[in-house]
């Protein structure tokens, strides 16, 4: 079975003192967010997406710390520069203090020549750019042919949310309804019931895309009507799963779907959303 995973990270640290740096960042510290890393799954990582995969959108995370970076594109660009299969997008570290590196960094012409597209997760930062400053960096990566994938806040923090509190729905709805290209969201948009009530849904809905890692229950599925199934990605949260191999994750995204839709999921829909892009 063919298999595009839209939801893969890989990471440069090979041992426990890289780790460590990137643990003692502030964002990740505070987060945890590393705290279930296996050394020893990260260093299989490369049989793993050689063997596994048919193709995929790949990330690592949006380091603070200059160096970890860079030390991230040298391995991004060491592995996968002449492998085709593999789409490398640039988790975006987009708090006030590194938005402009990032930014810079980015627009260098041997990068652009690389990255296929960024990554920005609202739910691990704090002090976020203003959004104008956001939706001027999206309309510019669009314009330099980069796929966007966006992770709002999850639903469990918009449901008791406050004024101040950044990667809404509604924020991020409005960045979409700005922007000429799709643009897929993280984690089944954090909440997909969330986007099936909002005024204006269906037009920005046009524009938007969804991956998951969660393994489709009835519950989700029910929400998921024929054109929503369209709109659909599988991801495998790879190494943040539980699961000990690939295969494990597969029979756990499928056991629930309908025969019908399978090869969507796991592959046709990601296949034909690289259409609005010239790779």
């Amino acid at each position: 079975m063919n298999v595009f995973d839209t939801e893969l990270r890989s990471f440069y640290f090979n041992d426990l003192k890289d780790l460590s740096d990137v643990k003692s960042e502030l964002i990740y510290k505070k987060k945890n967010f590393l705290k279930n890393i296996n050394i020893k799954k990260l260093k299989l990582r490369n049989s793993f997406l050689d063997k596994k995969i048919t193709k995929a959108l790949i990330t690592s995370l949006p380091y603070n710390n200059y160096n970890n970076l860079i030390k991230q594109d040298n391995y991004f660009k060491e592995f996968f520069k002449n492998k085709d299969k593999f789409y490398c997008l640039l988790s975006v570290c987009f708090n006030k203090k590194n938005f402009k590196l990032y930014e810079k960094f980015l627009f260098k012409n041997q990068n652009l020549k690389f990255y296929k597209g960024i990554e920005l997760l609202y739910d691990i930062h704090d002090d976020v750019v203003d959004i104008s400053k956001i939706l001027s960096f999206l309309k510019k990566c669009q314009k330099k042919n980069l796929i966007i994938k966006i992770w709002p806040v999850h639903s469990g923090k918009m449901s008791k949310s406050s004024p101040m509190l950044r990667g809404t729905i509604n924020e991020v709805f409005y960045l979409i309804s700005k922007l000429k290209k799709p643009v897929i969201l993280g984690g089944l948009g954090c909440g997909l019931i969330n986007y099936l009530f909002f005024n204006k849904t269906k037009q920005v809905l046009n524009k938007t895309y969804f991956c998951t890692s969660i393994p489709f229950s009835l519950k989700n599925l029910k929400y998921l009507n024929k054109e929503m199934y369209k709109k659909t990605f599988f991801g495998s949260d790879y190494p943040f799963t539980g699961k000990k191999n690939f295969n494990d994750i597969i029979s756990e995204h499928k056991k629930n779907l309908p025969i019908e839709e399978i090869s969507n999921i796991f592959f046709n829909n990601a296949n034909h959303f690289l259409k609005y892009y010239k790779f």
